[in-house]
């Protein structure tokens, strides 16, 4: 019927070569191809439609015509792209599926909407899919081929770290083509062997073979040993490998081109994608009227434009907030989030925050370090005095006064009368240059409290310096630290 329905809308002559009886009244599909004009030739027994089909087709030719043969389901390349063209259709009106349920036959149609998958940024989540039953289709027939088991235990050393990765999508995407490799060359091996032994024939026996396998196994078992490191050790913790298997930045480029009306968001991420995800983000947009700010929200907040809205607030105000999946919030952060902001959307790569922005006291004068940031308000997170032995948290609130600062990082000292540092933690929680003037930093500091400490009156300090050359940003003053009022330390 469908292809009854194209000819006749482009005006096509339709021959269509069916398999049983002609029904004795037009009903169902036989109806519409009726009323949409086609010609019938009926095939009584279904092993002979492709015979008849190629027939008609020449036949057709014969008289004259010009015809085109669709086969039957229209599985053949042609067909199967239309399918993957319907697909990226359905990508880019903006829909997501995460399963298409579709009757198969023929197989066509199985085609085409596997290749329109690679249109799907998410394709990565289908290759195990549809490696999975590749890979069993390849199984059973090594099951079933005897002499062959060295390829078959291979297939299964190759396909299980797939089933151990975290995300099982970071890195299927290569490793589902690995079995077929051990696969080739394991087959490989046992061919050669057999095509040497039976051509040698009555000739007597040689140690070759048994050199052969040897040493192609312990060929294979080396690449297994360095591919299995390379999985789980070097391109584990490479950050260019994690920035390319991961998909959240990509969905959230999907919502922020859906929602233009938001142009200053602050997204948070993983400490390791601060600067990969930000260009992941503008390949992957489509507006060109956005600023983000990066963060990892484990330890730090960014609340966009915090110190540039209108005081008096008239009208309510809020900053967009978007947490990736690659980094869950700090406790500390969560309990900010909850405090001070409405949950807009939790999708699964991602949630969307808006931060209310409320009414702020002025920023203290000889807080602002070397022009670029700003001390606006400190204080811990205790209810009571800190233990020695207890970790112990500091927040910082400070307001970012210029745009495009290079790479800073906030150093936390506790110090004793003597200015000597007794434990620190120095924070690069932010990416510097994706800040804009009127953001608001939050930063939280930890450190462990020593357990021998002795309890009593102690300072802290903070301030910034260049991790590249360790040299400080100082305030007006001259000073490179500020230092905050004493802190008492309580007995155990």
């Amino acid at each position: 019927r469908q292809t009854a329905a194209a000819a006749a809308k482009y005006g096509f002559e339709c021959i269509l070569v069916l398999s049983g009886q002609k029904p004795e009244a037009p009903t169902g599909n036989y109806l519409l191809d009726t009323l949409f004009g086609a010609q019938f030739v009926f095939v009584a027994e279904r092993s002979d439609r492709d015979r008849v089909l190629q027939e008609t087709f020449e036949q057709a030719w014969a008289d004259g015509k010009r015809p085109y043969l669709v086969p039957y389901g229209g599985s053949n390349p042609t067909g199967a792209l239309g399918y993957a063209f319907a697909v990226k259709e359905f990508l880019s009106q903006g829909l997501q599926a995460d399963w298409m349920l579709f009757g198969t036959s023929s197989g066509g149609t199985h085609a085409g909407l596997a290749l329109g998958a690679r249109f799907d940024p998410e394709f990565l989540r289908a290759v195990p899919r549809y490696a999975g039953a590749l890979l069993a289709s390849i199984a059973v027939a090594l099951v079933l081929a005897a002499g062959v088991g060295l390829a078959l235990a291979w297939l299964v050393i190759g396909i299980a770290p797939a089933f151990v990765s975290v995300p099982a999508a970071s890195f299927s995407h290569t490793i589902a083509a690995l079995p077929v490799v051990y696969v080739v060359a394991a087959v490989g091996i046992v061919v050669i062997v057999d095509r040497y032994t039976s051509r040698q024939g009555n000739k007597g026996r040689t140690l070759f073979p048994y050199f052969f396998v040897s040493l192609a196994t312990l060929l294979i078992g080396l690449n297994g040993w360095l591919t299995i490191r390379d999985y789980f050790g070097l391109w584990a913790n490479d950050d260019f490998v994690r920035f390319q298997y991961h998909a959240p930045t990509r969905e959230i480029a999907k919502w922020l081109d859906q929602n233009l009306q938001i142009e200053d968001v602050a997204i948070g991420t993983h400490a390791t994608q601060l600067v990969l995800d930000p260009i992941a983000l503008d390949l992957d947009l489509r507006r060109d009227n956005l600023s983000a700010r990066w963060f990892n929200p484990d330890r730090a907040l960014v609340i966009p434009r915090w110190f540039k809205h209108e005081q008096p607030i008239v009208t309510p105000a809020t900053g967009t907030i978007i947490v990736s999946s690659m980094q869950s919030p700090g406790d500390k952060i969560t309990a900010l989030l909850s405090a001070n902001a409405r949950r807009l959307l939790q999708a699964k790569s991602f949630t969307v925050y808006a931060h209310k922005l409320t009414e702020r006291a002025p920023i203290p004068p000889g807080r602002t370090f070397g022009d670029s940031v700003a001390l606006w308000a400190f204080h811990d997170s205790l209810t009571s005095r800190p233990r020695p032995g207890e970790v112990y948290t500091w927040q910082t609130d400070w307001k970012i006064e210029v745009a495009n600062l290079t790479r800073l990082k906030l150093f936390f000292h506790v110090l004793t009368g003597t200015d000597e540092v007794i434990v620190g933690d120095d924070r690069e929680d932010v990416n510097w240059t994706s800040l804009q003037p009127g953001d608001r930093l939050v930063q939280l500091n930890q450190v462990d409290l020593p357990a021998a400490l002795t309890p009593g009156t102690y300072t802290v300090e903070v301030g910034w310096y260049d991790p590249d050359t360790g040299e400080r940003l100082t305030l007006p003053d001259g000073a490179s630290r500020y230092v905050i009022d004493a802190v008492e330390i309580k007995a155990p």
